[in-house]
């Protein structure tokens, strides 16, 4: 600072350049958090500086705040106070002080800093990498808020040019991919995929698969079951006429069944499916989905847990699709049925066969020879056990497909999302491939 006298002697303060500094710790040290000096200049140092800029060319904010910091530094050695009582001092008294140790503390801890600078709201953070890649983000996908719609429309009140944003968040469902939400909502499908993007990248949203009755939710492996007292007064809270959070978990929990098979009536569908989009907010249950490969040889399905000691060593565990549109139905039921009846306070099982095997690499596949890895480029022999697969299918519909759909068929799909990319009804994409398998054309597994 350059200080000059004025005529009418009083001291003005002229701030002419400033630095805002981040130390990192070196690579490999365990202080460093995990940051990039690349993604703290980027996202951190750069808009952080330019809003600092600006507070000081409006009101001469820097230079104030600047010129108090260094005051009460002063006032705390005069009056001997300690370090924390110091900075406690200093913190409640400055506000150019308070952002700066809020910054550094949020960044630190991979959470998003939201500050005020001279009245105006800053939000900064460094990006996660997040479980849906741009990639996998699409029209076919759907968008989960990670908080209450309510506490994001909040946030949005007080800015400018949210309408739109503030409608989508307002109106959107999880149940309805994010092309259907535009076509409700009438929004331009460009606009729904940026209001997603920026729901994702500011932590409010993630993008998932739709959530639908005909899918398989299970318990999640990571579920945070430790904080389940909170939890289960959180739920209650929010669905006090509808099963406990313990009986929904217990019933999650064991062997997997489409989430339809749980609600209790067409009535109570709405209500069943806010329960689910709660769960998987708080990270308790997770969609069970089905790979497969066709075979160059059929085999026939011998039933709907069986399986050869070869796939237990490789750690996959396929399991009959067919088999879960019957008999796993009719133990579900009386799961159910005795969960209903079970002490809310019994401890909540989970069936360790449920198939919640984490996805493996891209390429993974089971030991077998005869699996047509890449069914769009087959070998010959492979391309004539695709010949034959198509000639012997019943529906007419399906033989006309056949050959669009084989992309599904290389163990990276889910075939759960065949019908919303196709245009098809779910019914119908199961019952062809639960055909498929029970004429031993199919090999299945199941991962989360």
């Amino acid at each position: 600072m350059g200080s000059a006298s004025t005529a009418s002697g009083v001291v003005a303060d002229q701030m002419t350049m400033f630095h805002i500094v981040f130390a990192l710790s070196a690579p490999g040290t365990t202080s460093g958090h995990g940051l990039r000096p690349k993604d703290v200049f980027e996202h951190v140092a750069r808009p952080l500086s330019k809003a600092l800029k600006y507070c000081q060319k409006q009101n001469n904010f820097v230079a104030d705040e600047s010129r108090k910091l260094l005051a009460l530094k002063a006032k705390t050695k005069a009056e001997k106070l300690n370090g924390p009582t110091a900075w406690t001092h200093i913190l409640e008294r400055n506000e150019l002080a308070w952002a700066l140790k809020e910054i550094y503390y949020k960044i630190a801890a991979g959470s998003i800093a939201t500050v005020r600078l001279d009245g105006m709201e800053i939000s900064l953070q460094i990006p996660q990498l997040s479980e849906t890649t741009d990639a996998e983000l699409s029209l076919q996908s759907s968008l989960l808020l990670l908080e209450e719609k309510d506490d994001i429309l909040h946030t949005l009140a007080g800015h400018a040019d949210t309408q739109a944003l503030s409608y989508f968040i307002r109106e959107s469902t999880p149940t309805k991919s994010l092309a259907k939400n535009a076509a409700k909502l009438s929004l331009p499908q460009k606009a729904v995929l940026s209001f997603a993007q920026h729901l994702i990248v500011w932590r409010k949203a993630k993008a998932i698969a739709p959530l639908h009755l005909r899918n398989t939710y299970i318990l999640h492996p990571e579920a945070p079951l430790h904080n389940l007292p909170s939890l289960s007064d959180e739920y209650a809270r929010g669905f006090s006429a509808l099963p406990s959070l313990a009986s929904m978990l217990r019933m999650l929990g064991s062997r997997p069944v489409k989430y339809g098979y749980l609600i209790q009536s067409r009535d109570h569908r709405p209500a069943y499916m806010d329960i689910l989009a709660w769960l998987m907010r708080k990270h308790l249950v997770v969609q069970l989905r089905t790979f497969g490969w066709f075979r160059t040889t059929p085999t026939t399905v011998l039933g709907v847990d069986e399986g050869s000691s070869d796939d237990e060593k490789s750690g996959l565990k396929p399991s009959s699709v067919a088999g879960l549109l019957s008999a796993r139905l009719r133990s579900r039921s009386r799961a159910s049925s005795e969960s209903d009846n079970a002490s809310e306070d019994t401890a909540i099982p989970i069936d360790q066969h449920s198939g919640s095997e984490k996805r493996p690499p891209s390429g993974a596949i089971p030991p077998y020879d005869d699996l047509i890895v890449d069914p769009e480029h087959p070998s010959s022999s492979q391309r004539s056990a695709l010949r034959r697969i198509s000639s012997a299918l019943d529906d007419v519909e399906f033989e006309s497909r056949f050959q669009d759909l084989l992309k599904y068929f290389d163990g990276e799909h889910a075939f759960e999302e065949i019908a919303g990319r196709e245009g098809l009804k779910r019914a119908k994409v199961e019952e062809w491939i639960s055909g498929l398998e029970r004429r031993g054309w199919l090999r299945v597994t199941r991962w989360i």
